[in-house]
């Protein structure tokens, strides 16, 4: 409930976030086609706070990931590496070294 109200609330930046973490339950119940819309609502909104875009960034590259489209998550994840914070950089970072690591080759 807390979480629904601070999605709808006046604070962009707050409301950004509580839709990633709503976005994060859906896709931990197997909702991925809703976790992906929401996410992609975020890091296509050109009037996005960077932190919050970049979250939702990096969740999009880590769905594309884990659905096996590579193309997908490697755009993603350069758009969350390159968002300007530095733990989105590292997070980013490592998770294009896995899509091109051993087990993710």
């Amino acid at each position: 409930e807390h979480l629904d109200r601070a999605a709808e609330g006046p604070d962009e930046a707050l409301a950004a976030l509580a839709r990633i973490e709503t976005a994060a339950r859906l896709e931990e119940a197997g909702e991925i086609a809703q976790a992906r819309a929401l996410l992609q609502a975020i890091a296509e909104d050109r009037t996005a706070e960077p932190f919050p875009k970049g979250m939702a960034q990096l969740g999009l590259g880590r769905i594309a990931a884990e659905q096996g489209d590579k193309g997908a998550a490697r755009v993603w994840l350069v758009q969350a590496r390159d968002a300007g914070d530095p733990w989105l950089r590292d997070q980013a970072s490592q998770a294009l070294a896995g899509l091109d690591g051993p087990d993710g080759s």
